[in-house]
């Protein structure tokens, strides 16, 4: 039914419902034009109820001003208003969010642990969190592996050469910024057997659509197999202090600009299952598009100078990132209408890089698109602190990957995008090397 609380005529917007998850933009595009910032919600106000931002302008706002926050602040009942008369009486109950989890009221291992990721912190807890690690992720910093990641790339295709047919993600994309992360956390080539499965069983823990699964249960076990790789690590610094960020950590242990011992464990755990998130979609969406619009590649192939525009194109084509978080700190008017201090924020990253307001044609993608002030890393303090080795990374590897594999189709009538709200990757990419160098 219509629900006459979107100044649209637009229903409520529900990113669960069947089929958008293949193909959100047709979505994205009807609600920037019609209700750019649009409530989901019971009017009562409960704590279900959020809203959903779909233009550039308003994102960068969220994400920027200080009156948008992470931490939740107390419920506050009332009803979210429009600047004017009230735009929340549904004629009809909105669409209702999925269920929350019994173990969410409960929390196991990894909600408490998440509950001190660096994302979900407000300055000042923010900014020294951020401070302890940012040395490890500059420029400068990540350009110093480019030896290790040209050779890592490598190393990873070498045993692929001989398959008619792999799966990109798997083998490649996955592994490679995984392993890069390892190196920068200081994690030994030999001890990292296991963080695959715990990085992806933390990752799927936080996507909504799993939810009712186990895999809450999954992402227990995996917490507490790191905290016990962390452990073992925490003694092995006292008598044999060793390199990377993690023993980094543990030096600034007791100091006024240190990390806890738990705060510690939650940025370990952060970098291992969310630092390598966008670099694998960003691989792997990449070399689909590609697929996908041949002549693009081409032109990459023609002029490899245009690699770092064509990493940007691909970050806001298909944004790793898809929604980021924010709550109302204090009342504050986004375009027509008038949020209230705890009202939850989602800003649709995927939706503000599409806005042709900002972005010429922005159903096109253009490998050599400029200017590209995209929002795939964020915006304000919460920008990625990974962005330049996530770059790097794919600077290194997509040239590599566009000479020596081709694309395989996908079966007819399957969706190669991953049921995820939060990020936008695809759920395999079947491939094979090209028979010879173009």
């Amino acid at each position: 039914m219509i629900d006459p609380a979107s100044p649209g005529g637009l229903p409520p917007f529900d990113p669960l419902r069947p089929g958008f998850l293949a193909d959100p933009y047709r979505a994205f595009d009807e609600y920037r034009l019609h209700d750019p910032v649009h409530w989901n919600g019971h009017p009562s106000g409960r704590r279900a109820g959020r809203w959903y931002v779909f233009d550039y302008r308003s994102a960068v706002t969220v994400l920027t001003d200080k009156r948008f926050g992470r931490q939740p602040l107390a419920p506050r009942g009332a009803c979210p208003a429009a600047s004017g008369p009230c735009a929340h009486a549904p004629a009809a109950p909105p669409v209702a969010p999925p269920p929350v989890p019994r173990s969410f009221s409960t929390p196991g291992p990894f909600a408490a642990m998440t509950a001190n990721w660096m994302l979900f912190q407000d300055p000042p807890k923010h900014t020294r969190m951020r401070l302890a690690v940012s040395p490890a992720f500059t420029v400068a910093a990540a350009h110093a592996l480019r030896s290790r990641i040209e050779q890592r790339v490598q190393e990873l295709l070498a045993p692929l050469a001989g398959q008619q047919r792999f799966d990109l993600l798997r083998e490649f994309a996955f592994p490679l910024p995984l392993d890069v992360i390892a190196d920068v956390l200081g994690v030994d080539a030999s001890e990292r057997a296991a963080f695959r499965s715990w990085s992806a069983a933390m990752r799927n823990a936080v996507d909504r659509p799993k939810w009712g699964t186990d895999a809450l249960a999954q992402a227990d076990a995996a917490t507490l197999g790191l905290n016990g790789y962390f452990e073992d690590a925490w003694r092995r610094h006292r008598t044999a202090p060793g390199h990377g960020v993690l023993s980094a950590l543990f030096r600034l242990e007791g100091r006024d600009d240190g990390l806890s011992k738990e705060e510690a464990f939650a940025m370990f755990t952060f970098l291992i299952s969310a630092g390598h998130e966008t670099t694998t979609n960003l691989i792997c969406s990449g070399m689909y598009l590609f697929a996908q619009h041949p002549r693009e590649r081409q032109r990459l192939l023609d002029e490899p100078a245009l690699i770092q525009r064509t990493i940007e194109e691909i970050l806001r084509y298909e944004s790793p990132v898809q929604a980021m978080t924010r709550i109302v700190a204090a009342d504050v008017e986004l375009g027509t209408r008038k949020l209230l201090a705890g009202d939850r924020v989602e800003v649709l990253v995927g939706s503000a890089n599409r806005d042709p307001a900002v972005f010429e044609a922005p159903e096109r993608f253009d490998a050599g698109r400029k200017p590209n002030a995209h929002l795939a890393f964020g915006l304000g303090s919460h920008y990625c602190v990974g962005a330049p080795l996530a770059r790097l990374m794919a600077s290194i590897a997509l040239p590599v990957l566009l000479q020596r594999v081709q694309v395989l189709e996908f079966a007819p009538a399957t969706t190669p995008w991953t049921a995820s709200v939060g990020f936008r990757g695809l759920t395999d990419l079947p491939c094979a090397f090209r028979e010879q160098k173009e």
